[in-house]
């Protein structure tokens, strides 16, 4: 890795890490924060669709066959749809 891009992933965690701090903040009331269940799930199927796109960009510069990428892929649209086909439906405002 070059020290460019080592440099470059270490602000990106703090950005992970608090995507993955708000989805679990959900877990208290799931029905409050279901806004921030949809964008988290919408997040993650949009970094799934993101490895798809960049598959051969990520083979040519890190080697990662096509075949791994794919089942990353798939693992974080997975989640992402299950995380929007489970959240709570949505509440009435009358």
């Amino acid at each position: 890795m070059t020290s460019e891009l080592d440099y470059a992933r270490k602000p990106l965690g703090i950005y992970v890490a608090m995507v993955g701090a708000l989805l679990l903040y959900t877990i208290v009331d799931p029905l409050r924060y279901r806004a921030v269940v949809t964008w988290g799930a919408l997040l993650l199927i949009g970094r799934g669709v993101q490895r798809l796109l960049i598959a051969g960009e990520l083979h040519d510069l890190f080697a990662i066959p096509f075949e791994r990428n794919l089942v990353h892929v798939v693992y974080l649209c997975a989640l992402g749809t299950t995380l929007l086909v489970l959240r709570p439906p949505p509440t009435s405002r009358t």
